[in-house]
């Protein structure tokens, strides 16, 4: 179990430069890419207990921006994502988090 020794990254530069070649190697969203994707977001309102249909949607709107912001446009479009901003998604995501832990 863990990561094998030969892939571990001793600097921030080595681990950027083997997430490059993950992309390169990784193939294009496929239909069973796209509906796991949305499979997963949409779920996430049922794990969270969100029984009523207006906060469900919500929720999954909000997952599917910060899900977007983090992993980028290129597959977010490859994954059929609904468009929306992003511009401020993160920093908004995280002082969320901070007031929450408050």
């Amino acid at each position: 179990m863990g990561i094998p020794e030969t892939i571990l990254f001793k600097a921030e530069q080595d681990g950027l430069e083997l997430f490059d070649i993950g992309n390169i190697c990784e193939p294009p969203p496929g239909e069973e890419s796209v509906a796991m994707a949305h499979s997963l977001i949409n779920s996430a309102p049922l794990v969270a207990g969100i029984e009523e249909p207006r906060e469900r949607q919500a929720l999954a709107d909000y997952v599917f921006r910060v899900s977007r912001a983090l992993i980028g446009k290129e597959l977010v479009e490859g994954l059929q994502f609904p468009k929306s901003r992003v511009f401020g998604v993160l920093p908004w995501f995280r002082t969320e988090i901070r007031l929450q832990r408050l």
